[in-house]
């Protein structure tokens, strides 16, 4: 077992699943899945060879912790400033006419899909060629009368009347650009592309990262009004499930939409989405978990909403006396010797 120093989690709030599928409506479409590649995969464009497996735990939970700062921190940053799911998962994407293949971080704690581009007033290293909006027959810029820039908390107007977005991530990450429309592909692992023509994007032009690679940005997936999901809508029929497979592997994980994100057979089981604030997360209800015969539950009832479904976050969080109480009944039921990791926070 492993202990980490002295820090205990005070607050409950996140629970990472390695399958998960939401269904917004019971509406059918042609279903397709796009491939997965967790960021410590030998797969990886961010594959870090020279790192350890104890230094990428504590990246994770580094990067675990940060989440956990932005949520409970949530009522006192303005809402400009989003949950840094920048750890875990890329994916490949098109964009622009003809198409440019792009590298993005995928969360569920997102609500936007953007990416470096051209010109670059202050970009981070990319490996890869930095998307130029100018060599895209499609590309537009979103104007600030539209529906969609009002739809956006984080927009402003410049002086040609364009929508622009200013995010600052817990963690050091920064993107400011132009809020544009632009035709987007999704590569799917059948064989058949799908295009997504005035797809609303971030066209990042100041950018930061505390990590540097292949990735272009960011992609999410979250419950917003400009997240990938919510814009693919209606083609997808509000459906989207993932299944995240070993992230030390040569294997892929998938992300499904539409009729391909349905999971059914033995052994699943579903459990329903609170609708609480800020919308772009993905709640549900934990009324207690079980170590061995042993049911752990609460000292008061549960509040309705009490988790979120956060694929950013390596780590399960509990609140200290939930944590304390797991912890000891563990230790009873395994009959091994304890080894504690000291991490500096």
């Amino acid at each position: 077992m492993v202990t980490m120093g002295r820090y205990y989690f005070q607050t409950l709030f996140f629970f990472s699943l390695s399958c998960f599928i939401i269904s917004f409506s019971h509406a059918l479409s042609n279903g397709f899945s796009v491939e997965l590649i967790h960021r410590d995969s030998l797969n990886s464009p961010l594959y870090q060879p020279i790192q350890n497996k104890y230094q990428r735990v504590s990246n994770a939970i580094h990067r675990s912790i940060d989440h956990l700062s932005y949520i409970n921190s949530l009522n006192n940053i303005p809402r400009s400033i989003v949950i840094p799911d920048l750890g875990e998962y890329i994916m490949t994407y098109s964009l622009g006419t003809p198409p440019v293949k792009i590298y993005g971080i995928v969360g569920t704690g997102g609500d936007i899909v953007w990416l470096q581009c051209q010109p670059c007033k202050q970009c981070y290293k990319q490996a890869t060629h930095v998307f130029d909006p100018s060599k895209s027959k499609s590309y537009k810029n979103l104007p600030c009368s539209s529906k969609q820039c009002k739809s956006v908390d984080f927009h402003s107007c410049n002086k040609n009347n364009s929508c622009e977005y200013s995010i600052d991530y817990v963690g050091g990450t920064v993107s400011e650009g132009n809020l544009g429309l632009e035709t987007l592909t999704l590569d799917s692992t059948s064989g058949h592309s799908a295009s997504f023509p005035n797809f609303v994007i971030g066209c990042g032009h100041k950018n930061t990262m505390y990590f540097e690679g292949r990735n272009s940005g960011v992609v999410g997936i979250g419950g917003g009004p400009i997240s990938l999901v919510t814009q693919l809508g209606s083609s997808i029929g509000g459906k989207f499930s993932y299944c995240f497979g070993p992230s030390m592997s040569n294997s892929t994980s998938k992300l499904n939409f539409g009729d391909a994100a349905v999971v059914s057979g033995r052994g699943v089981v579903s459990t329903a989405l609170v609708k609480k604030s800020p919308p772009i997360f993905y709640f549900v209800t934990l009324n207690a978990f079980s170590v061995g015969n042993k049911t752990i539950g609460f000292s008061k009832p549960p509040v309705e909403g009490n988790f979120i479904i956060d694929s950013g976050t390596t780590l399960t969080i509990l609140p200290s006396d939930i944590y304390k109480n797991m912890e000891s009944t563990l230790v009873a039921l395994v009959k091994l010797k304890r080894v504690e990791i000291q991490i500096k926070f």
